[in-house]
């Protein structure tokens, strides 16, 4: 008898520990400035406020002076709900000298940064910085820092889907012009990065790239009329940036596959795997990895992995990084696969499925999902496509009345986290029901849902798939 009350005690102590921890408040850990930065770059555009958890994703904050008034098309949270990244609207012209100050949670105004997972507010937090150089009289001109693929870079990816560089200054978004040596580039689709310094030019096709030498000519001697120029007015120099893509062999990787999300590293030590088959029983496969973090950036291309006929292969995602993503894969012969995420908490290791898609879609169902005290739902959606995706989201109860959300954008090869306790606030409980995903502007995406229970501490998960929809009449909201 004794001993049962002694494990009924440490269990109650145990509770209350675990309540303590949980009542504390988020916490500011990091900016972009720093708090106190003396030499602040008068070119930062958005600035980076990272917390010590997930947040609500929403803000309220104050600043002067007013030259860092935002740009809400343009400011914007990040896959994991820790950093906002906060966008001025005169993003075109340097912060001139002097000294800055942000103020979250201002008292006096209705407290918007919350902890997801707790609802309890940060405290009213203030970072400031000192822009020391203007930039204005900037004469120096524009170098290029780096680029994808990078210059004499050999044996580059057939699949490889864009050419980018990235400038030493904002550019002026207006004025380019860049020659290339095979006409399989689409000069229509090229985009710029929010702070004018990335350029990224789009394939026409999705065919694997020809084996050979690619050479790009920005700011051609031969064109003066569309030269480079950087947002104070100063001309890139002409600059030739050429690679070499390797042998043909390895464009015979004529399948496709993608997988919508991943995530590695981090304080809870997140980690996510992949194990595909060769479904063909006589050839071997061939294979290659290419990881996206959730701003569409490449992390890696793996080297050409080889699979034996009907054998297997498995490997780790994003392994020694923190970030989260999305990955694709290509193959030589048809796959079967999936990938998995978990993590490690409190001495528990926790495990989820996440789907190995082939088929991309304008209209996707989540066929269960539910969103209240007992579970929580975050639908992962990744965009393998070199043009921006419009997204509704619509909860359907098993009535099949519904709400449908306001439209979701998402950027070329990007990746996004919409939790249904974010995007359905104003409908909340939603004890149990369906999503569907629909893409009112742009290509087929992917989708999964990650699905929460909350009454074991929400340390329960299951990957639900979002299956691919033919075409539907209009769901009527209420």
């Amino acid at each position: 008898m004794k001993i049962k009350r002694l494990i009924m005690l440490l269990l109650f102590l145990s509770l209350i520990a675990l309540n303590a921890w949980s009542a504390n408040p988020p916490q500011l850990i990091s900016s972009i400035p720093a708090d106190g930065h003396l030499t602040a770059d008068p070119w930062t555009i958005c600035v980076e406020f990272t917390f010590s958890e997930p947040m609500n994703e929403s803000f309220m904050l104050r600043f002067s002076p007013d030259y860092l008034r935002d740009d809400h098309d343009l400011s914007s949270w990040s896959a994991d709900g820790r950093t906002l990244h906060y966008c001025r609207s005169s993003r075109s012209d340097p912060l001139p000298v002097g000294s800055y100050w942000f103020k979250l949670n201002p008292a006096g105004y209705d407290a918007k940064f919350k902890a997801a997972a707790t609802q309890i507010a940060l405290p009213e937090t203030t970072i400031s910085f000192t822009v020391t150089a203007d930039g204005s009289n900037d004469v120096a001109a524009p170098q290029i820092i780096s680029s994808i693929p990078a210059h004499s870079t050999v044996d580059v990816n057939p699949a490889t889907s864009y050419f980018e560089v990235t400038f030493s200054e904002p550019m002026d978004t207006d004025h380019w012009n860049v020659y290339y040596s095979m006409n399989i580039w689409d000069s229509s689709a090229a985009s710029w990065s929010v702070d004018g310094r990335t350029f990224r030019l789009f394939r026409t096709t999705s065919t694997p790239l020809p084996a050979g030498n690619h050479c790009f000519d920005l700011s051609p001697a031969y064109d003066p009329a569309q030269y480079f120029i950087s947002a104070a007015g100063t001309k890139l120099a002409e600059t030739t940036i050429c690679f070499t893509v390797g042998s043909s062999s390895q464009a015979d990787l004529i399948h496709t596959y993608y997988i919508p999300y991943f995530t590695s590293g981090g304080v809870y030590n997140y980690w996510s795997g992949l194990g595909v088959s060769n479904n063909n029983e006589l050839n071997s496969a061939t294979i290659q990895i290419t990881t996206y973090n959730s701003n569409g950036t490449i992390l890696s291309t793996s080297a050409s992995e080889p699979i034996a006929a009907n054998g297997q292969f498995s490997s780790v995602l994003a392994g020694g990084q923190t970030t989260t993503g999305w990955a694709k894969i290509g193959s030589s012969e048809e796959l079967s696969g999936l990938s998995f995420m978990g993590f490690g908490f409190m001495g528990s290791n926790i495990m989820a499925d996440v789907p190995f898609i082939s088929e991309l879609s304008t209209a996707l169902m989540i066929p269960h999902v539910a969103q209240d005290g007992s579970w929580d739902t975050n639908v992962q959606v990744c965009n393998p496509n070199n043009t921006p995706v419009v997204i509704t989201l619509t909860f359907i109860f098993p009535t099949g009345q519904a709400h449908i959300s306001a439209p979701q954008s998402l950027g070329a090869y990007c990746s996004a986290t919409y939790p249904l306790s974010t995007i359905f606030t104003n409908y909340l409980p939603l004890p149990r029901g369906k999503v569907k995903l629909t893409v009112t502007q742009g290509d087929g995406i992917c989708a999964f849902a990650l699905y929460k229970n909350l009454k074991t501490g929400g340390h329960c998960f299951a990957g639900i798939s979002a299956d691919p929809l033919l075409p539907s009449g209009p769901i009527h909201p209420f």
